[in-house]
């Protein structure tokens, strides 16, 4: 799962421009599985959000290197 959504974060991630400036496009996104990851709406969703924060901390440290 965590490939697919690099894949998709991947595909949404873009520059372009706007009045002669260039303006980067980034998205995150997290993700859970039912029922693995919990049975109610709210647990999937605090699972997805989880998981895009820890991807977002990742990213951030990786562009620091």
């Amino acid at each position: 799962m965590a490939i697919v959504t690099q894949r998709i974060e991947n595909a949404l991630t873009q520059t372009f421009k706007f009045e002669g400036k260039e303006i980067p496009l980034h998205a995150s996104m997290g993700w859970a599985l039912f029922p693995n990851d919990g049975e109610e709406l709210e647990v999937l969703i605090d699972k997805a959000d989880q998981r895009m924060y820890t991807m977002k901390r990742i990213h951030k440290n990786n562009r620091k290197s």
